[in-house]
């Protein structure tokens, strides 16, 4: 199962570092946004846990090679302006192994202080 880590101490104004770990390797990720924490059903026990969905979708090629060594990793600029934004994000990971064509990560909650 891909795992998703947003480091949990995001600021307005500083620099935030976002990883995607334990995907297919040289694959594709997707992250996917919302603004609360939801459950809806993908089928085959997957659950899409982000809503609503955002139209933001980051497409990120996953290193590595074969199940479980993908990975890959964003250090990105977090504007000023942002102070107090919530969102959630998940990561669903190309696997055509997958009953859904992909595994899917945890949900995970962000507020930048």
């Amino acid at each position: 199962m891909p795992r998703l880590k947003v480091d949990c101490n995001i600021s307005a104004g500083a620099q935030a570092f976002v990883s995607v770990n334990d995907g297919l390797g040289v694959s594709t990720a997707f992250v996917v946004f919302g603004l609360i924490e939801g459950s809806a059903s993908m089928g085959s026990g997957c659950s899409l846990l982000v809503q609503p969905l955002l139209p933001l979708v980051l497409s990120l090629p996953l290193g590595g090679g074969g199940a479980g060594a993908g990975s890959a990793f964003i250090n990105a600029f977090v504007p000023a302006s942002s102070s107090g934004v919530q969102f959630t994000a998940q990561v669903l990971v190309q696997d055509p192994a997958s009953p859904t064509g992909y595994a899917n990560s945890a949900g995970q909650s962000v507020t930048i202080g």
